[in-house]
């Protein structure tokens, strides 16, 4: 993926309706770097469930998400 219009990305995912869709594309963006997450977090609404969930990388560079709802 060369550069992504931002606009059309944020557009895109504000119209999602899948939680784990959005939450995904935010941590395969920030690993890349191949959008700014933080911007498309300010100028659109996208859904990105509860703050409860707790994620850390761990020492194996592999990322684990702990929802603590089950």
């Amino acid at each position: 993926m060369g550069s992504p219009r931002k606009e059309l990305l944020g557009q895109l995912l504000a119209c999602c309706t899948s939680v784990k869709t959005v939450r995904l594309f935010i941590t395969w963006a920030r690993e890349t770097e191949v959008v700014n997450v933080d911007d498309l977090l300010t100028r659109y609404p996208l859904r990105t469930g509860s703050n409860k969930r707790w994620m850390s990388q761990l020492s194996d560079g592999t990322l684990l998400s702990l929802n603590p709802h089950g």
